[in-house]
């Protein structure tokens, strides 16, 4: 346990690594990429934005990310009002397919495909489940604060097999925004964690 609190202070200071960014749009996808100025088979993540949310919010996770040597993606689809959670998981799969099947910055870079993970916050957590049940080449997922959506991740997340992590917060059990509790209920392998400071907005 005690090596565990060690590794979990040293993940919260910034990596060694320099950071870059680059567009996914190269690729026919809105969005960003982060990645460590150079390395090859490095472990890659896609990352999914709440509803309305643009990804440059969540800028600061996937630069922390990249510094510590991971490539993370995040494309900037399904923004609208009225958003399909299927879509953008579909996005997050083809963003996986983008920065594993191309050298990334000067061509330096390259994801392995056997280090591949998916996350996502609110709208972007439920996708991240429907992305992680579509593929067999992920190795772990994380759903920080799931929202309700229809389709539900709920059943999606009963197909699971891979580690996960789901985050909650100490009110979820009477929201009705969220269903964190249900989808790691029913998730194999998923760590449900409730953030005491956390609450659903």
């Amino acid at each position: 346990m005690a090596r565990n609190r060690t590794l979990f202070s040293a993940l919260t200071r910034r990596g060694p690594h320099t950071v870059l960014r680059g567009d996914l749009g190269f690729a026919g996808i809105p969005g960003v990429v982060y990645t460590p100025a150079s390395g090859l088979h490095l472990p890659g993540l896609v990352f999914g934005h709440d509803w309305l949310t643009e990804v440059d919010h969540y800028y600061a996770t996937c630069e922390h990310l990249a510094s510590w040597g991971i490539v993370a993606a995040a494309p900037d689809t399904q923004r609208g009002l009225a958003p399909s959670v299927l879509n953008l998981s579909h996005d997050l799969g083809a963003a996986l397919d983008v920065i594993t099947g191309i050298r990334l910055g000067p061509g330096e870079i390259s994801v392995a495909g056997d280090r591949l993970g998916v996350a996502g916050h609110g709208f972007g957590g439920a996708a991240a489940v429907f992305t992680a049940s579509a593929r067999a080449d992920l190795k772990a997922a994380a759903a920080v604060f799931p929202s309700v959506t229809k389709p539900s991740a709920e059943a999606a997340a009963t197909t699971l097999k891979l580690p996960g992590l789901v985050l909650a917060t100490p009110d979820d059990a009477k929201s009705l925004r969220t269903d964190a509790l249900e989808v790691a209920a029913g998730w194999d392998g998923a760590i449900l964690h409730v953030v005491d400071k956390a609450r659903t907005s």
